[in-house]
């Protein structure tokens, strides 16, 4: 797996109490791009997500997450491959009062997080 240059915005929060912190993202997550396997890494998550056969990678940076999305097809082809793919963007996550879940932000390529990935219910395994 080829290791990512991190730098982004992902923002979640919790609906369970008013707030959940980055450091209990792992699980399976009801998402609006489908369903969302995150596991913990030693220096931060990764998982998959079933809009395009999706993946993603966050490590630590500081009190937060910043990492990258990669899928097979999305509306915006980027200039360069990452991980083998011209279709990939930007992650931010970090501690928020929103609720319920979580919100991540996003965006294509390099380009600016001004997207948001809604992390709305917490699956059992």
């Amino acid at each position: 797996m080829k290791h990512f240059l991190c730098a982004a915005a992902l923002c979640l929060a919790n609906g369970a109490s008013a707030q959940e912190d980055v450091y209990s993202f792992s699980g399976i997550w009801e998402t609006n791009w489908g369903t969302v396997n995150a596991f913990a890494t030693e220096d931060g998550y990764q998982g998959d997500y079933t809009s395009d056969n999706g993946l993603f990678y966050m490590l630590w940076d500081g009190g937060m997450l910043t990492g990258y999305w990669v899928e097979d097809q999305s509306d915006v082809a980027c200039a360069y491959a990452e991980n083998g793919s011209f279709y990939w963007g930007r992650l931010l996550l970090t501690n928020s009062t929103d609720a319920p879940g979580f919100k991540m932000k996003w965006g294509y390529c390099d380009g600016e997080l001004d997207r948001t990935w809604s992390f709305t219910r917490r699956l059992s395994y």
